[in-house]
């Protein structure tokens, strides 16, 4: 998948990321940026507002996980189960959230349970850095489901 197919993927599946400014900066196997611009996310202190750094935080990690399982060859539904974000510092200039491949064994595991059960489960991560600090830290867990007319059955 290249940045532009995942850049309409994610302006279409997700329409806010368009209102938002979101731009997609990288996407390769081992992370996402996702950038957007203070103009279009503050709030009335003139820093960015939280929803939409968690907004960016979630997409991020949901672009990786596509582009990811996309090389992988799958068709795949990805949700997001649950989440938790932890504001650490205001953000107050046009901002990046990126989201980093997982350790290799959590891949295995999910790559296996994925092949084998149709879903599977992962955490993932992403931060927004400002002035060279963390501002902002999300972890959550996404769900990913194989579209059965892509899977493969054996027997």
């Amino acid at each position: 998948m290249t940045l532009a197919d995942l850049q309409s993927f994610i302006f279409d599946q997700i329409p806010l990321s368009r209102a938002m400014g979101v731009t997609i900066v990288r996407a390769d196997s081992l992370a996402a940026e996702l950038s957007a611009p203070l103009s279009l996310n503050h709030n009335h202190h003139g820093t960015v507002f939280g929803g939409s750094l968690n907004a960016v935080l979630i997409l991020s990690c949901y672009s990786w996980l596509q582009n990811f399982l996309s090389s992988q060859g799958h068709v795949e539904h990805v949700v997001l189960r649950h989440g938790n974000i932890e504001f650490l510092r205001p953000v107050s200039s046009d901002f990046t959230a990126t989201a980093v491949r997982p350790p290799e064994e959590e891949l295995k595991i999910f790559l296996n349970h994925l092949q084998q059960k149709g879903s599977a489960r992962i955490s993932l991560t992403a931060e927004v850095q400002c002035e060279s600090k963390s501002a902002c830290k999300f972890v959550g867990e996404f769900v990913a489901k194989i579209d059965k007319s892509s899977r493969t059955t054996s027997g």
